[in-house]
């Protein structure tokens, strides 16, 4: 999966369990396809002070060999929908300054610059199992709630 391996899924599990926000896992034909982390609020330090009424979607990702389907499309408007139902004012989300299909979809879907970058260290094991340090850079896009009739 594309959050980092069996460790990251567990972690975003457990923040389910404790009632910090929700895990999305679509399913393709019975197999995990794709997973999202809605976090009821923004958990990096940055986000966190300059949107302490957001919630955060981290973590979205699609298997490679299903992209382009409209799941990650399908996990985002879940985790709208849930911060949505729970009155939730803004989503905030960070996406990867090297990721510009995903940029795209944000921003067709009303998410917006928020002016804030965000850089981000993690352990991800590469295609053979070695465990890496990535470094990401990042632009803090933002929705805000839908308030229509």
């Amino acid at each position: 999966m594309p959050t980092g391996g069996h460790l990251a899924h567990a972690g975003h599990l457990e923040a389910q369990l404790r009632g910090d926000g929700v895990y999305l896992v679509a399913l393709r034909d019975g197999e995990p396809a794709g997973t999202a982390l809605l976090s009821w609020a923004c958990h990096h330090g940055d986000m966190r002070d300059a949107l302490p009424d957001a919630a955060e979607v981290s973590n979205l990702g699609v298997r490679p060999d299903l992209r382009g389907q409209g799941i990650g499309g399908a996990l985002l408007s879940a985790a709208e929908q849930l911060a949505d139902a729970r009155g939730v004012p803004r989503i905030a989300l960070a996406v990867a300054d090297d990721n510009p299909d995903a940029a795209r979809l944000y921003l067709r879907r009303g998410y917006t610059d928020h002016g804030l970058r965000a850089t981000f260290s993690y352990p991800y094991p590469d295609e053979t199992g070695t465990v890496r340090e990535v470094v990401e850079h990042t632009t803090v896009l933002v929705r805000t709630r839908y308030s229509g009739p």
